[in-house]
Order: C-alpha cells, then sequence, then structure tokens
C-alpha cells in the first residue's frame, strides 16, 4: 500500500482516538490536559500530513505545491479540525451522563474531525489565498 494510501485513513483513527483520549479529562474538568491534548494531536496531525504530502518527490520538492505544503498549514488546519471535536465532547457531554464513550461517539468523532478538517482546509485556504494580500 502506498503512503498516499493511509492519508484516507489518518484523520478518521487520529479523530477517534482524539475523541477518546479527551472523554476522561472534559468529564473532570481538567483544561490543562485538554490543551495538552489538542497541542499534541494537533502537531502529530500536521507531521503526518505534511510527511504523507512530501512522499511524493514534486510536491514538496522546487517547484512543488507551496500553499499547503507547509507544516504551519497542516498545524492551523488541525487545530480548527479538533476543536470542532472539542465542541462536540462537550456537548455529548452535556446531553448524556456516559461514563466512557461508546463505539458511536467515537465514530462520529472520527466523522466530525475528518468533517471539520477538510472544511477548516478550505476556509483558511480562501482567507489566506484567495482574500490575502496580492503584490500588484
Amino acid at each position: 500500500m502506498s503512503p498516499l494510501h493511509f492519508g484516507f485513513l489518518v484523520p478518521p483513527a487520529l479523530g477517534a482516538a482524539f475523541t477518546a483520549v479527551l472523554w476522561n479529562p472534559y468529564r473532570a474538568r481538567k483544561w490543562l490536559a485538554i490543551v495538552i491534548a489538542w497541542t499534541v494531536f494537533a502537531a502529530a496531525h500536521a507531521y503526518v500530513a505534511h510527511q504523507l504530502l512530501c512522499a511524493t518527490t514534486l510536491t514538496c520538492g522546487p517547484g512543488g505545491i507551496p500553499d499547503k505544503s507547509s507544516p504551519m498549514w497542516g498545524a492551523a488546519t488541525a487545530a480548527l479540525g479538533y476543536a470542532a471535536t472539542v465542541l462536540f465532547v462537550a456537548f455529548i457531554q452535556r446531553v448524556s451522563s456516559q461514563e466512557r464513550p461508546t463505539v458511536q461517539v467515537l465514530l462520529l468523532g472520527a466523522l466530525i474531525t475528518t468533517g471539520a478538517l477538510q472544511l477548516a482546509s478550505e476556509i483558511l485556504w480562501l482567507v489566506w489565498y484567495v482574500n490575502g494580500p496580492r503584490d500588484r
């Protein structure tokens, strides 16, 4: 299997793992643990996404795509995507009193994270590259 095939598996897997890791710290209101988990998962996601994107020779070399190949792009996108997962966990814990996350919650967390990452990527692209400063 090529490294590019793993790109479809990484966001949902990290989203489900982040939902599971976030469950108990949010339940105990340990805000520092939430921020640390958020930072670690965003940095891990940015690193893995950068490595997967730059696995081919022409994407990150000279003359490649300079916009979405930077690690800062991945970090900003991941931070926004995982923020949606934090909001999802907050909502689920307010409406239910589950001690542990169920399989349905983990799957929804994976889907919400993946969708939020895609949406954040498009919104950031519009903000930074379409409406950004122009050299005229």
